[in-house]
């Protein structure tokens, strides 16, 4: 965290018991695919980068459960997110994204649609000058965090209590 890289060693894919990787405040414009190669990564920070956006990775991600991507300009297609939710069923599980930070992204294609992340326990949305709040958000039957801090819509649909599982 905090340094100036802009690729990891082509090595770093040899890290196969790798679980948890922050890459964050760097300058990467990209990940790299060696990413995808690291099967047991459960927890992916790649906030405050130069990265504009996601690669659609075939292979890999079975066990993630947490990215952060705040905070770095994500200008892509909404599409490249829904390939984390299911990410690849190549072995028997599927990778189920449980935790989603998408904070200060000012450019995230509207209407925002989070109907794939079935499990979604966290979302956070914060500084994202929103305009209307998203009711795709109405689909995460499974959320218990909200954040929606810093935006710019003036209600909240009294629908949001049908959320029972909410903290």
């Amino acid at each position: 965290k905090g340094n100036s890289l802009d690729n990891l060693p082509a090595s770093f894919r040899n890290l196969n018991k790798l679980e948890h990787l922050s890459i964050e405040t760097n300058k990467f414009k990209e990940l790299p695919d060696e990413l995808s190669l690291l099967k047991k990564l459960r927890i992916l920070k790649i906030r405050e980068n130069q990265i504009h956006s996601l690669p659609e990775f075939r292979e890999g991600f079975t066990a993630l459960s947490m990215l952060y991507i705040d905070d770095i300009n994500l200008s892509s297609d909404w599409q490249k997110y829904k390939v984390y939710t299911n990410l690849k069923k190549a072995k028997e599980s599927p990778s189920i994204v449980y935790h989603l930070d998408l904070s200060v992204q000012f450019t995230l294609p509207r209407p925002l649609d989070f109907s794939s992340f079935t499990e979604l326990k966290t979302l956070n949305l914060s500084y994202c000058d929103l305009k209307e709040f998203p009711m795709s958000i109405m689909t995460l039957t499974h959320l218990e965090y909200l954040h929606l801090g810093r935006n710019n819509f003036l209600s909240v649909p009294a629908e949001i209590a049908q959320l029972s599982h909410l903290k």
